[in-house]
């Protein structure tokens, strides 16, 4: 398989993975990614998983929680693939700026953040 077609294929199946608002599997095939699956192996803390919707964490496919260990102040710019505990951290001064491979993917993302409660400029 070539480079393009590489790229092509990885696109359309986490475009159809978004469209679909998530999965019952994670990036790991002996995971899975649901907020339930967080909830019972601690990739979220409590606090953490009171704020970020349901939708965010399936989306994030159990791939880990860089927000978590990330030494975010209030006020820094941050660019991530998931940003809605960044956005937390760096507070109504900071800036996120979200980045995402497909349409589908950001569009779910709009919906999260919404969810979330979070406003942008």
């Amino acid at each position: 398989m070539g480079c393009q077609e590489i790229k092509d294929t990885v696109k359309r199946r986490y475009g159809a993975f978004a469209a679909a608002g998530g999965a019952e599997e994670a990036c790991c095939a002996a995971m899975t990614a649901t907020a339930g699956y967080a909830r019972k192996h601690g990739l979220y803390s409590p606090p953490e998983l009171a704020f970020v919707p349901d939708l965010a964490i399936n989306l994030a496919r159990g791939c880990g929680n860089p927000a978590g260990f990330a030494a975010l102040t209030p006020g820094e710019v941050v660019v991530d693939l998931d940003v809605i505990l960044a956005a937390r951290k760096v507070g109504p001064n900071g800036r996120i700026v979200g980045v995402d491979l497909t349409p589908e993917m950001i569009e779910q993302a709009g919906l999260a953040v919404a969810e979330a409660e979070l406003t942008g400029p």
